[in-house]
């Protein structure tokens, strides 16, 4: 009898704390913080072909320019400043891919950035080698 008592009244405790987080636990909200998020619209080319990166930020507001960032696969890159629709936050831009190998390309807004990558090769010498990347010398610096 007492063990059938204990879980009544387990069970009458558990019911009411579950009819309570209902009406009086508020609900999660999401959380719409500012974001970029890009496309492209293909990621195999060949070489001086054209890419088109298009994306959005949020939330929409004027005014706002969007940097992309191409970079070639020697690590030197081409950057475009493009002004986002007012409305809607959304940006566009073309971009002549110039060089053999793996592109990456950054969509930037703000201190964030999406990352999107593009493949270039030539149709005319499938077997060029990718670019060497530059070296940047290292100093070494000594302490007395």
């Amino acid at each position: 009898m007492e063990h059938r008592t204990l879980t009544c009244l387990c069970l009458a405790v558990l019911i009411s704390t579950c009819i309570l987080s209902i009406f009086f636990v508020q609900t999660v909200s999401p959380c719409y913080g500012p974001c970029i998020t890009a496309d492209i619209d293909r990621t195999a080319l060949n070489i001086n072909e054209i890419v088109t990166v298009t994306g959005i930020i949020c939330p929409p507001a004027p005014n706002v320019t969007v940097r992309i960032a191409f970079t070639r696969p020697d690590y030197s890159y081409v950057e475009q400043y493009v002004l986002t629709d007012n409305k809607t936050g959304a940006f566009s831009v073309t971009q002549k891919l110039d060089m053999v190998g793996y592109w990456n390309i950054f969509p930037i807004y703000g201190h964030m950035s999406d990352r999107l990558y593009a493949v270039v090769t030539d149709p005319a010498n499938p077997l060029a080698p990718e670019p060497t990347p530059k070296v940047i010398p290292v100093q070494t610096i000594r302490s007395s």
